[in-house]
């Protein structure tokens, strides 16, 4: 079973990455709005936001505990999947504004939600 606790740290987690990757990240205008330009970008800012989501991993993983999961294998899994999403994402927007990444953060606390509890052996709530 997954803690309800957990999915809304996983959430809260995503968008604390968000902020601090935003704020790290350099952003790209004029001249620099290029190709090289945004893949600098998006390179910068999914490094910071890949740091920032692994400073949360701790909380996370006692949140997985809870629910008498492997964390680190659950935890690992997740953060491959938020990272491949997030760069499918920012190569189809070039540049993310809070909502869409609201709406990306959601999207991920439904999915992990779902793909844990159709997991055979788990059952389906």
């Amino acid at each position: 079973m997954i803690p309800v606790s957990f999915l809304t740290e996983f959430e809260i987690s995503l968008l604390k990455a968000y902020n601090r990757a935003s704020h790290k990240s350099t952003p790209i205008y004029g001249k620099e709005a290029d190709f090289v330009g945004a893949a600098q970008y998006q390179n910068e800012f999914i490094q910071a936001f890949m740091s920032a989501f692994q400073e949360q991993h701790a909380l996370l993983e006692r949140e997985l505990r809870k629910g008498g999961n492997d964390p680190v294998k659950t935890l690992s899994s997740i953060s491959r999947d938020v990272e491949s999403k997030l760069r499918t994402l920012l190569f189809q927007r070039r540049r993310l504004d809070t909502a869409v990444f609201q709406s990306f953060a959601k999207d991920m606390k439904k999915e992990v939600r779902s793909v844990f509890y159709g997991l055979p052996g788990v059952p389906n709530k």
